[in-house]
This record gives structure tokens, C-alpha cells and sequence, in this order.
């Protein structure tokens, strides 16, 4: 029996697009399961050019008019973390889970934050929505990126225009954002012909994420993310000479706004509109002109008009208030003073949501050469085997108590042929709808020197690695002739969790770990937003190892001045080649 196969017998025929519509429902909400087949008569697929097409809405409460009460441009979805749980069967009677991997918009997430440059966010904003920074909305006044602030050009929702700034919100103002999303299954990222055909087809199914995990605010109007790139307070009486600072106790009817942070003296530019609730916090004591800011207060303050003054000096946008306002907390002071929105938190309850609807999954059908179909069919007569090998991951899940200084998480990985592991420790505390979407009680990510150490926080919990006061980590195996360290030293991260400085053995493991994971690693700048301990584990670029029935251990400590502070779900994604072997007798799979 010959098992040569040449090369031309690899060389697809051609390529066609062929869409597959749900084949449970049209309309999908938050938390239910999409489920897609790809028939058997579709014979051989390009895994790598196969994705979900979906159109996707948000929608936001209104009030007894049918009125928004909040800008529908100060939030975006982030579709990039839409797909949580994905699995992959075969067809058939005999269905077999070819494969899953639970949270796996955790390890979408830190694949985007690492394998990341300019091209590829372009890519990934024009078909996935993905939200991208807009250069037109910069902070000015220094400090960090406030990367999610795009509210002109985001997909979600129509670019402002004077006509409407100063009108009515509703859920009109949201456009149906269409989306193209690569399915995040590790069969479906190999660069190798699927034999679809022979595995009598696939069976896909997609668990959606809770619309409160990945709903946001814009990081310009955030108290919570980032207030030195929120609009500056002017004054009352728009004097450039002479801006008034109002003390509490007294009241007023508006304020001018400052054109630092690319507001530019153009209302357009804000963004806020009529009917949201706003407050003043002063970013460099970041005490707050309301009594309660984490919470929302009654005495947030309506906007009723925005407009552009030019009888005062240089000419200023001018934001007039529903009512008269009382200041009751810290004075508005020229140059300190920032506008952020209350709008959610000063709502009893705020149920963002979103909708799936004209779900596909597009696939790519190739045809391939006479040749390679009847080597096959003839290595199958005579008894012979067909390897398909793909890698993929696994998520070894285990939490953590906040209170635990020093602890040993026991990894059952129960792979034969592992490559690499990262392990994401998440903050696992349980949040209202309005703090996940605010960011209120996070994690501090790191802080703005030039604000007075204004804290960023966190603004994808639950998704995001975090520090938290790690001090070292070091991983304990046995390899058959007894437990063993490795590396053979503890890596530290405490200068990295002191958010001054850099641990420069920890830059070395985490890229090496993440390659072996399967992430190309182009970019570190997401080390202290989206923490990660990753590890190489067979030698070379291909070495494996072998996991089963062995003890495997992370040793994490926290033995710095300040304690943790935040519960954690470790997600560990074990990146290992998994094998489908085609014979006469069916198929089978070897993990």
C-alpha cells in the first residue's frame, strides 16, 4: 500500500463561498446558543477563511416618553469577546466533540491584546467592529490612550449632527452594525483541508456572552477610566482673563467647556447630549461636585442644551443645565474641574442588551484534485489510516480567594501532546450591570501621575489578567523520576505589580509562553492591562510534552506590603495538538 501522496495532489481545484444560515432561530439575545451545521456533501472546507456572519443592535432603556436618558455614543459593544463557550462535534449518528473550549472569549481577548499592530486593529475594526482609537478624540492634556472613544466613527451608531445634538435620544439613533467574527475553535484555525466529507459533516455550537460583561462606556466620560481626557470646565462667565471658580453652595444655569482634549470649541465635539446626566469631579483630588459618585446622586445635572457661544472670548461651547444646580460637594474649578456622565449610575438599574440577528456561518468549500480524493479512498480500502492533526486549546479553570497570600493550584491537564500554557488570573468579584459597564470597584490597572495618581481601572472584567500584588510564580512537575521546578528560579513580578517598573526575566517567559501557545506575540503593551503567566513546555518551536498522569502545580505568591484584593478565576489554556484518525472502522479522536 503507497502512503507518497505529491504535491500537486494538494493543490486545491478552487475555492467557493457557500453561507449557512442557524439552524436554531433567526434572532438571538444574550446568553442563549447558536447552533450551525456544515453538511457532508460540502466534501473538503478551508478552516481558516470560515466565520460568523451576524448582524448586531444595541438597545438601551428609555423612559415613560420612549426617550433615551443616557447618549447612546458614550457606550460600545466589544464583539470581539461575544463568543464565551464554542464546541465542535462531528455528524453523524455517531456525533463525537471534536472540540471545546470554555471562556474562550478570555483567551480571544489576550490574543487581540498580544498579537496586535496598527494593520491588524485596522483589519479587525473594519470586519469585526472591533473599537479602535480615533485620533479626532485624543486626549491632549497627556497621560495614557482613553482607547475606547470613538463616538463618531463607531459601527454601533450614526455619526452626530447638529440638527440632532441638541434632541431627543432614542434607540433609533443605534445602526445595525454588520460583523464578521473568526470562529475561535482550533479546528478552525489550522491552515489545513478539512475533510468535512468524511466526518459526515460538523456540528457548531456557540454560547453568546451576558450583555453586562461586554457593554462599556466610552473611557472620555468615565470617571472610573480615565478623567484626564474628559472635557475640561472653563467657567461661568467665559472669561478668558478672569474664569470664575464656583464654590459649593452656590448655583448655576451652565458652564463653558475648555477646547483641551479635541473638543476644539465645536459642540459636535462632546460627548454628551441633551437629556444625559452629568457631574463635575476634579481630576487632581478627584472629589466630585455630587454627594455619592461611585453610586449616582440625585443631584446629577441634566444637560438641556449644547451650543456654541461665540459672545464670549475665543468662542466656547456652552452647556446649559434643565434646572438650576446647587453645587453640594467640591468647588468648579478652571482648568481641574472635568465633566464625566452619571447617567447609569444615577439610574436605578440600567439592562444594556444587545441582539443577534441573520446569523451565518460563511465557509469556504474547496475542491480538491482527483488524485488526493482517491489516494484516500484507496489508503481506506486497504486498510489503512488517515491523520488530520490540529492544535487547539483547553481551559483548565480554578479560583482563587482573595485572601489567599501564597497558593498552589494543582493543574489536572490531561493531554499527550501539550505545547505551551497561559494563565490568566481574572477578577472574579461579582458586580452589578452598572459597575461592570462603568468600571466602578475594579481593578487599578495603573495610575496617571500627571492626575494626582488618578486610578485606571480595569475596563473588561472578568476578561483581563490582573497583578493584584503578585510577587513570583514558579510551576512544579513531576516528569517521571520526581517533582521538579521549572524555571528553576522563581520568575518575579513584583515591580510590574508595583506599576513603577519592569520584571525583565517575566517578559522573556511570557513571550516564549505565549508563542508556545499559540499567539504570535507583536506587542507588550498590554502587559499590565491584560496580565498574563505563560510557559513553554516542549523544547523548540514544535517539542511536546506529554501531561498525563503527572502532577502539574502553579506556585503563585503574594507577599507584598499591600495584600491582594481581588477573588480570581484562573482560566488556563493548555495549547496541545489533538489528532482525528480516519479508517475504515469510522473515526476517532486522541487528545
Amino acid at each position: 500500500m503507497s502512503n507518497i501522496f505529491e504535491t500537486s495532489d494538494f493543490i486545491p481545484v478552487s475555492q467557493t463561498k457557500v453561507s449557512l444560515p442557524a439552524t436554531n432561530g433567526l434572532d438571538y439575545n444574550p446568553n442563549q446558543r447558536i447552533e450551525i451545521d456544515i453538511p457532508a456533501d460540502i466534501e473538503f472546507i478551508n478552516p481558516q477563511e470560515t466565520f460568523l456572519e451576524c448582524d448586531v443592535k444595541l438597545a438601551y432603556p428609555v423612559n415613560s416618553s420612549d426617550e433615551l436618558t443616557v447618549n447612546p455614543a458614550n457606550f460600545t459593544l466589544l464583539p470581539q469577546l461575544l463568543m464565551k463557550d464554542i464546541r465542535v462535534y462531528s455528524g453523524g449518528s455517531g456525533r463525537i466533540l471534536l472540540d471545546e473550549i470554555q471562556n474562550v472569549n478570555v483567551l480571544t481577548n489576550l490574543r487581540y491584546d498580544y498579537n496586535n499592530n496598527e494593520n491588524i486593529k485596522n483589519k479587525r475594526n473594519i470586519t469585526e467592529g472591533v473599537p479602535m482609537y480615533n485620533i479626532e478624540h485624543k486626549g491632549t492634556l497627556g497621560g495614557a490612550k482613553a482607547e475606547i472613544n470613538d463616538f463618531t466613527k463607531s459601527v454601533f451608531m450614526d455619526a452626530p449632527v447638529t440638527a440632532d445634538l441638541n434632541s431627543s435620544m432614542t434607540n433609533d439613533d443605534f445602526t445595525t452594525a454588520k460583523l464578521l467574527l473568526p470562529i475561535p475553535s482550533g479546528l478552525f484555525k489550522t491552515d489545513r483541508v478539512l475533510m468535512n466529507g468524511m466526518l459526515q459533516g460538523l456540528h457548531i455550537e456557540i454560547t453568546l456572552e451576558s450583555n453586562a460583561n461586554i457593554i462599556k462606556n466610552l473611557d472620555q466620560v468615565n470617571y472610573h477610566r480615565m478623567v484626564h481626557s474628559c472635557p475640561v470646565y472653563h467657567s461661568t462667565n467665559g472669561s478668558n482673563d478672569a474664569p470664575d471658580t464656583i464654590a459649593s453652595g452656590s448655583s448655576i444655569a451652565h458652564v463653558y467647556i475648555r477646547p483641551e482634549n479635541s473638543i476644539n470649541n465645536e459642540p459636535l465635539q462632546m460627548p454628551f447630549r441633551v437629556g444625559e446626566k452629568v457631574e463635575f469631579v476634579n481630576k487632581k483630588t478627584l472629589s466630585s461636585t455630587v454627594t455619592n459618585l461611585s453610586n449616582g446622586s440625585a443631584a446629577a445635572w441634566e444637560i438641556s442644551e449644547i451650543e456654541s457661544d461665540a459672545s464670549v472670548s475665543g468662542a466656547l461651547v456652552k452647556v446649559t443645565f434643565k434646572s438650576t444646580q446647587v453645587l453640594n460637594g467640591s468647588s468648579l474649578t478652571p482648568n481641574e474641574s472635568v465633566m464625566v456622565t452619571d447617567s447609569v449610575a444615577n439610574a436605578a438599574s440600567y439592562p444594556i442588551t444587545y441582539q443577534l440577528s441573520n446569523v451565518n456561518l460563511i465557509c469556504e468549500r474547496v475542491q480538491m484534485s482527483s488524485g488526493f480524493r482517491g489516494k484516500i479512498q484507496s489508503m481506506m480500502r486497504e486498510g489503512g489510516k488517515f491523520m488530520y492533526d490540529f492544535p487547539t486549546h483547553t481551559n483548565y479553570r480554578i479560583s482563587q480567594l482573595a485572601s489567599d497570600r501564597v497558593a498552589s493550584l494543582r493543574l489536572p491537564l490531561q493531554n499527550s501532546r501539550v505545547r505551551g500554557i497561559a494563565c490568566i488570573p481574572t477578577d472574579s468579584t461579582v458586580r452589578s450591570q452598572k459597575q461592570m459597564i462603568t468600571s466602578a470597584g475594579a481593578y487599578i490597572q495603573y495610575l496617571q501621575d500627571l492626575e494626582a495618581n488618578a486610578p485606571v481601572r480595569d475596563g473588561k472584567q472578568g476578561f483581563n489578567g490582573i497583578a493584584d500584588n503578585i510577587t513570583q510564580y514558579q510551576i512544579l512537575y513531576d516528569d517521571g523520576s520526581g517533582m521538579r521546578l521549572n524555571p528553576s528560579r522563581e520568575v518575579k513580578c513584583d515591580k510590574i505589580s508595583a506599576k513603577n517598573s519592569l520584571n525583565a526575566q517575566f517578559f522573556h517567559e511570557v513571550e516564549s509562553g505565549l508563542v508556545a501557545s499559540g499567539i504570535d506575540v507583536l506587542s507588550l503593551d498590554k502587559f499590565r492591562e491584560n496580565f498574563c503567566i505563560a510557559r513553554q513546555m516542549g523544547g523548540g518551536a514544535t517539542g511536546v510534552v506529554d501531561t498525563r498522569g503527572k502532577d502539574w502545580n502553579l506556585q503563585v505568591e503574594y507577599n507584598e506590603t499591600n495584600a491582594p484584593e481581588f477573588p480570581k478565576l484562573w482560566n488556563n489554556f493548555v495549547h496541545h495538538i489533538r489528532r482525528i484518525e480516519f479508517s475504515s472502522n469510522g473515526i476517532s479522536l486522541q487528545i
